[in-house]
């Protein structure tokens, strides 16, 4: 019995070694960051591309109209997001309304 319980923790044991090896990544700016470094940084508040890779982040963004799914425009939580689409105005000078389209949807869908 003994025998049978070593060789399930060795191979537990192995297997959990083989997993922890290979961490996902996610592509950040191009480049794959290992997931662990990505919410780490996403969930300290703090810039999640480098200096030197927002910046050529940002260079390539700016080739494209803002708005676009190249140039997104970019707001911090959903109360930036809200706060970014009561000031739009419509081209008759009405506010467009507005709903989210779900809790971790970082997408808001115009009503009219």
């Amino acid at each position: 019995m003994r025998y049978w319980v070593g060789i399930f923790a060795a191979a537990a044991l192995s297997c959990q070694s083989a997993w922890a090896k290979k961490e996902e990544s996610v592509i950040v700016g191009g480049k794959p960051m290992p997931i662990s470094v990505y919410f780490q940084r996403m969930m300290g508040g703090g810039p999640i591309l480098d200096e030197p890779d927002l910046k050529a982040a940002v260079a390539k963004a700016e080739a494209f109209p803002l708005g676009t799914k190249e140039n997104p425009v970019r707001a911090e939580s959903p109360a930036g997001q809200r706060a970014y689409l009561s000031r739009l105005k419509c081209p008759d000078n009405s506010t467009p309304s507005f709903m989210r389209a779900g809790i971790s949807a970082r997408v808001f869908m115009a009503l009219s």
